[in-house]
């Protein structure tokens, strides 16, 4: 189901990155209703019947057995969960794991209205998890997250959609096996949630770069390869030069200045989201250039 204002606006812009208050009321009580309504009980089964025969009976969630290893898992959260106390984004989205791990579906309980419960016999994972999922993406999507839970259980970034269509649909079939792995680990890393893995992504992106620019002969010259490789892309002077100021220029001064090839001490290191997004964009889309112009992937 649509909002009515997603019906008449379109969907909500997703280009928030931390959790808010909002949100985190939201996940806390869609997490608080799950145990009510038996979704954990598979897993965190409680056996309240007292009735003769019904003492083996699942009758529900069992919610001190399910925070005590909500905090084994993830030992920095307070449980019970509390509303009002926001923890920070990768804990939060880990606590969204965790219930997504362990959400179940019971399949048609029975009732004991004598003792005013049911008796959960069957459970489905799958829908389960389906379930969940769909409740976590409509907070993230109405909190404007940048965010998706996706049916293997992670939790993925969503990229910028100019960014996102390139970096999925491209494919990596150079002749050099290290650099291929290099591109699908920044590819990886950068839909990662911790903005710590996704400047690793920057790195591996720049590391791909810096190999990409040895590959032609003669392979032991940076700068004659570099040359070589540009030449393959376009016999066009001006395009040449245009490309030979942004790969021995201009992105140099980038991977150099910043800390992004080396550990200098006087590295600046990047700080937001937006200025990796930048920079990994920038960089792809010269990459993607080079490797399409030269027959090693599209």
């Amino acid at each position: 189901m649509r909002y009515f204002g997603e019906q008449e606006s379109g969907p909500p812009l997703r280009d928030q990155e931390t959790i808010s208050p909002a949100a985190w009321h939201g996940i806390v009580g869609l997490i608080q209703s799950s145990l009510r309504s038996g979704l954990f009980a598979e897993d965190f089964p409680d056996r309240a019947c007292i009735d003769t025969g019904m003492s083996a009976a699942i009758t529900g969630s069992n919610v001190s057995h399910f925070y005590l290893r909500l905090k084994g898992d993830n030992p920095e959260i307070d449980v019970p969960l509390d509303p009002a106390n926001v923890p920070n984004t990768v804990q939060a989205i880990e606590v969204v794991q965790f219930c997504y791990r362990h959400a179940s579906t019971p399949i048609s309980p029975e009732p004991h209205s004598y003792y005013a419960h049911s008796h959960c016999l069957y459970f489905s994972r799958s829908e389960g998890q389906k379930e969940f999922a769909n409740d976590v993406n409509t907070i993230f999507a109405r909190n404007h997250l940048s965010y998706e839970l996706q049916s293997n259980g992670e939790v993925r970034r969503l990229l910028p959609p100019i960014l996102g269509e390139a970096l999925v649909s491209s494919k990596f079939t150079s002749e050099d096996s290290q650099l291929n792995r290099l591109l699908e680990s920044a590819r990886d890393k950068f839909g990662k949630p911790n903005f710590h893995t996704r400047y690793e992504a920057l790195k591996d992106l720049w590391d791909a770069f810096e190999r990409l620019k040895t590959l032609e002969p003669p392979t032991t010259d940076k700068k004659q390869s570099s040359t070589a490789l540009i030449g393959r892309v376009t016999k066009d002077p001006k395009v040449q030069d245009m490309l030979g100021r942004e790969m021995r220029v201009d992105l140099e001064e980038f991977g150099n200045g910043f800390f992004i090839r080396h550990a200098n001490a006087a590295q600046v290191s990047l700080q937001t989201s937006e200025e990796i997004d930048y920079l990994f964009h920038r960089l792809f889309a010269l990459i993607r250039l080079l490797f399409r112009s030269t027959g090693r992937g599209g």
